[in-house]
């Protein structure tokens, strides 16, 4: 705020006059802003304690006028006539779809942002590929790997991708505005994405169908093998000892003279997995069968019910949806979790350590450390894509909201692992079955085969079935839906214009990615899909990633250290940016060796050059046109931020530009400075405590400024600091002498003016609403108003 006592009259013909109309308005103004302050307290406490809202009273007066009950009083009538319920049903029509064209700000609870990211944090996908690995090379190597990954790699990395979002409040696309080169990285992780997604849609079809089977049979489909077209050899209950000679077909243990038919014909078909062999599995491993043809119409009918109920979503926005997918997520976790504590009391005695190897020589084998690391790392990009929208932003600090996320991914991670080495000993006993290699349990016939079998022994193998597989069209729900939310937030943050045309914007996108899967999903491309995604995508993943680390170091972790001072008014933890170095190490090592044993070792792959060529292509076409652009003038910059990046706020990124973290000021009264923006200028802090406790003293309390009040600040230079001593002195004589009456001591120089360096609003957040120096600097403020400032300016000029 100005300094309103530094501008004294040049001359002063009637000073009694003067004086006593300077204290008057000053002392009007302070009351009226006391009065203000305290009708505004009623009005909120009367508001907070009204019985009805504006809708209802409404909907009452409605009633009466429609029922000519004019004497009736309107808490008492109904709001049931056709009438009122007319109003109303359209009302709330006309408003929903009005709003949903306003681009609207999504604020979730931490409970929010944990059930809902956990759906994509752990897609399916993933899980499958988990139970693949876990069987290859044992449960206590993979989860060592991957706990590592995740704490020295995935943690660091995701909090400050995390903070950065929410320091800035960009979305996928203005988020890359810190580095312009790297602008076409977003549009490369859509496109990999896409690929994720269609993996979900696969087995959102495949439960659908179990699902429907589960529906329209008495028990459950697979109960006593009466099924069509199951084998002689199906098991629904024990029939002695399966001897029988079965050969692995594991990447790292698999045999040469094993192969997939040998392996189909002698493994153990127990009833749930003998009715999944032939309904399911039809499509991957043997078109032939009768029941194969029918599954693409299984796929294409999900896909389009998947995308014409996510288009009703999209189009309702993520603030509604989140009241949807919250209780949603939270169930399914619930289902998810609940029955591995129901196992695990029921069968804890039982032996499941066989399926738990634990061969520690493997971390010397070169094929498991490329696989191990290389997918572990992929894995950390499939959440990213919501790190930049609206459904980063919680009220928890960066470093808590990692912790929560990477600890709810563990414990899934062990109840998934505790869940297979269970299920494969349960029916390892229960059926006698000598060699576990005879039990199929890796991927999909973990989820579609091993579980179901379990449930259906349980006390209602009917409804645990039906819960259980409408728990995984759930799961693939919530995680598709909320990611295509986040990408039409960041696509009408880009492109506010087309706000109007968010129908079509939703429209579109759904048909484009509904035709992707279709087309992908038809029999004719399974095994091209199997062989170039399950090698090339994961490098993409491991390149995208690689890129964004790029991103952290060109970006500065200096300056990410000064951010997090600025926001959080703390430095950060070392690990953290420890913690990123490390990972760009990582992922530098293993791009490497990747590409070194590629090119060396193993033949060029046409197809995978084309893939990976075809998915960076935006960020090579994105750092291209950028440059362009800056070099024709039409950018400031290149590499470093740009102007508009930082905190959305005007007001926050002046004071981040004045932020000097190794110049914070210590007080015995306060706490560290936490925000720089004032030059340190003693006098003003001395007159700031001066007249705080004057009119404390004075008045016997301090007045609060409201929100809504706009207040300047002067910056003094650290040169003036002597000067302004003299001054301040003067001017607490003056002050005294216009609100007392008393008249201050004579001085034989004149009163010297301050000079002013700049004026500048102080930001809302930095507001306290007193006059102490207190945590924030920058909202050092005074008890008069605007209104007695603009008075008082006027009487001095």
């Amino acid at each position: 705020m100005a300094n309103i006592f530094g501008f004294a009259p040049k001359a002063i013909k009637d000073n009694k006059r003067i004086e006593e109309k300077f204290r008057l308005r000053a002392l009007k103004a302070i009351e009226q802003f006391c009065v203000e302050q305290e009708i505004l307290e009623l009005q909120r406490a009367k508001l907070a304690t009204a019985p009805e809202t504006a809708d209802f009273s409404r909907a009452m007066n409605m009633y009466i006028i429609d029922t000519d009950e004019l004497k009736r009083v309107a808490p008492t009538a109904s709001t049931l006539s056709m009438t009122v319920m007319k109003e109303n049903i359209m009302m709330v029509i006309v408003k929903f779809f009005r709003s949903m064209y306003k681009d609207l700000k999504c604020e979730l609870t931490w409970v929010q942002l944990i059930s809902i990211l956990l759906m994509i944090q752990m897609p399916f996908p993933y899980i499958i590929e988990h139970v693949n690995m876990v069987t290859d090379f044992g449960a206590i190597p993979v989860l060592i790997v991957q706990f590592a990954i995740a704490l020295f790699v995935g943690m660091p990395f995701y909090m400050i991708i995390m903070f950065l979002a929410n320091y800035s409040r960009k979305s996928l696309f203005k988020f890359w505005e810190c580095v312009p080169a790297l602008r076409g990285l977003p549009i490369s992780t859509v496109i990999v994405w896409t690929q994720h997604e269609i993996f979900n849609i696969s087995i959102a079809a495949i439960s659908v169908k179990l699902l429907w089977s589960v529906l329209t049979s008495t028990q459950y489909p697979w109960k006593d093998c009466n099924f069509k077209g199951s084998s002689p050899d199906c098991y629904h209950e024990p029939k002695g000892e399966y001897n029988a000679t079965c050969c692995t077909i594991t990447h790292s243990k698999r045999s040469p003279n094993c192969t997939d038919e040998y392996y189909a014909a002698t493994v153990f078909k127990y009833a749930a997995y003998d009715f999944y062999y032939k309904n399911q599995l039809a499509l991957e491993h043997n078109p032939s069968l009768n029941s194969g043809r029918s599954m693409p119409l299984v796929y294409v009918g999900v896909t389009v019910g998947f995308y014409a109920l996510g288009y009703i979503f999209l189009m309702m926005g993520l603030n509604r949806i989140r009241y949807i997918l919250t209780p949603l997520s939270v169930m399914v976790c619930a289902i998810f979790f609940g029955p591995f504590l129901l196992f695990t009391l029921l069968y804890g005695d039982q032996d499941m350590y066989p399926s738990l190897p634990r061969d520690y020589q493997v971390f010397l084998n070169h094929e498991f450390l490329s696989i191990m690391i290389r997918k572990s790392l992929s894995r950390e990009l499939s959440a990213n894509i919501i790190t930049f929208s609206a459904l980063a932003s919680s009220d928890m600090s960066p470093e808590m909201n990692t912790i929560l996320i990477y600890t709810s991914r563990v414990l899934a991670l062990l109840t998934i692992t505790v869940w297979f080495s269970m299920g494969g000993s349960l029916l390892k006993k229960y059926y006698k079955v000598n060699d576990a290699k005879c039990i199929n349990m890796m991927g999909l016939p973990f989820l579609f085969a091993m579980m179901p079998e379990l449930l259906s022994k349980a006390l209602f193998p009917k409804l645990c079935l039906l819960i259980y597989f409408s728990m995984i069209v759930s799961w693939c729900f919530c995680g598709t839906i909320s990611i295509m939310s986040s990408l039409v937030i960041a696509i009408m943050e880009e492109q506010p214009k087309l706000m109007k045309f968010k129908g079509s914007v939703c429209g579109i996108l759904c048909v484009f990615a509904c035709t992707i899967h279709v087309l992908m999903l038809q029999a004719s491309n399974q095994a091209v899909i199997i062989t170039w995604m399950a090698d090339a995508v994961i490098q993409i993943k491991v390149i995208m990633f690689h890129c964004m680390l790029i991103a952290i170091f060109l970006y500065g972790l200096n300056r990410i250290s000064n951010d997090y001072h600025f926001v959080f008014h703390r430095k950060i933890h070392p690990f953290w940016i420890h913690g990123v170095k490390v990972a760009m190490l990582v992922v530098t090592l293993v791009t490497l060796a990747y590409y070194i044993i590629k090119f060396t070792i193993n033949p060029i792959n046409l197809l995978e050059i084309l893939t990976i060529s075809a998915i960076t292509f935006p960020v090579v076409a994105g750092a291209v046109l950028v440059f362009v652009r800056y070099k024709s003038g039409l950018r400031k910059t290149f590499i470093a931020p740009d102007p508009q990046w930082g905190p959305k706020n005007s007001k926050k990124r002046i004071a981040r530009s004045k932020f000097d973290p190794k110049r914070t000021l210590h007080y015995s009264l306060s706490e560290t400075c936490k925000h720089s923006c004032l030059l340190y200028s003693r006098a003003l802090r001395q007159e700031i405590m001066y007249w705080n406790v004057w009119s404390k003293n004075r008045y016997g309390k301090v007045a609060k400024l409201s929100e809504d009040d706009e207040e300047e600040i002067v910056e003094v230079e650290e040169t003036q600091h002597e000067e302004g001593d003299d001054q301040l002195e003067e001017l607490r004589e003056l002050g005294e002498k216009q609100f007392t009456g008393s008249p201050p001591q004579q001085r034989s120089k004149p009163l010297k003016t301050r000079s002013i360096a700049s004026r500048k609003k102080i930001s809302p957040d930095c507001r306290r609403g007193n006059f102490q120096i207190d945590e924030c600097e920058l909202g050092a403020q005074f008890e008069l108003t605007n209104e007695m400032d603009s008075a008082i300016k006027r009487l001095i000029e």
